[in-house]
């Protein structure tokens, strides 16, 4: 393993990301991004000169925590996230905002504006072979396409426009259904909301303007990611059963997911396992079930009774029997 720290435009200027079959979906709430969004915003203000709200023209680095990768082999791009996917998803929504925000002022003569909306550009995707190409790419295909199209609308208004006339973002945004495209929606909005009601403290144009580049020079160049890279994946396997996100434990299905996809000798049998999955995740979404609920309920229709927080273990211990998936 090799580990070193990157600022987000270090980290994904040249390096794009993709979410493998044995993570679990987008599951921040609300809590955890508002944390995020008034963190960085605070960042960007003077702490002994609050009341006056005067930005810092250096400020110090804001340090968001570790990212665990898997390493590709040679000639392939994308490095596969094993912990940090949350944090990614939501700086891919945050950068959009931001983005879109400054673009309102690209007629100014201030030339950080197009500096910083080319590096939040890279944030977010890349020009290759005449289309863009996303710098993250979820595993479900129905959750990436629903991200890709939400964050690469110009404008809230298209954005909008969007989740209430497609019909696959009407599907995916129905509240009951319980999808990660509700929580993606949520991140997009609340960024909307915090970065506007920021930069709506002051009452002049130029001073919203120093805002949103005092915002954009703290997020793309002092938020710092200590980058941990792997080319083993046994050792990434085993180190995901032990990882926690920034307060979202996995949960017992989460678990359960990867034990099932270690089982698999390749490719094709991990990618069937993950569509099983999502097509069961999507079932019973419809009866306003929850996965883990779901997995107790059905082991104890099968086997012995146990409790929830013992799920995994008994579970693990059943699956040692089978010697793969695949003969």
């Amino acid at each position: 393993m090799q580990a070193s720290p990157e600022s987000l435009i270090n980290l994904l200027k040249s390096r794009k990301f993709q979410i493998p079959d044995h993570q679990r979906d987008y599951v921040w709430k609300e809590e955890n991004i508002k944390q995020l969004l008034m963190d960085l915003i605070e960042h960007c203000k003077n702490p002994e000169v609050t009341e006056n709200n005067r930005l810092i023209e250096k400020p110090k680095t804001y340090f968001l925590g570790s990212m665990v990768v898997c390493k590709p082999q040679v000639g392939e791009e994308l490095l596969e996230v094993i912990d940090g996917q949350q944090r990614l998803t939501t700086i891919a929504c945050v950068a959009t905002v931001l983005k879109e925000q400054l673009e309102k002022y690209i007629s100014s003569e201030n030339k950080d504006v197009k500096g910083f909306i080319s590096q939040l550009n890279d944030l977010i995707r890349v020009y290759s072979r005449g289309e863009w190409v996303m710098k993250l790419t979820l595993y479900d295909k129905n959750i990436n396409n629903f991200f890709r199209e939400t964050i690469s609308k110009d404008n809230f208004e298209q954005r909008n426009e969007y989740w209430s006339n497609n019909e696959n973002a009407k599907i995916l945004l129905k509240p009951r259904m319980n999808t990660p495209a509700i929580r993606i929606k949520k991140a997009v909005e609340l960024a909307q909301e915090f970065i506007k009601k920021y930069t709506d403290e002051s009452e002049n144009e130029k001073e919203k303007l120093d805002k949103l580049i005092s915002f954009a020079g703290v997020f793309c160049e002092c938020v710092i990611v200590l980058l941990i890279e792997s080319k083993d994946y046994a050792t990434v396997y085993n180190l995901f059963e032990s990882l926690n996100y920034r307060g979202m434990p996995l949960t017992q299905a989460d678990l359960v997911k990867n034990q099932i996809i270690k089982k698999c000798l390749n490719g094709d049998e991990k990618q069937n396992v993950s569509d099983d999955w999502a097509d069961i995740k999507e079932a019973i979404a419809h009866h306003e079930l929850l996965l883990p609920e779901f997995l107790h309920v059905s082991y104890l229709s099968r086997f012995e009774y146990i409790k929830r927080e013992k799920l995994f273990n008994n579970i693990k211990d059943k699956l040692t029997t089978i010697p793969a998936l695949v003969s």
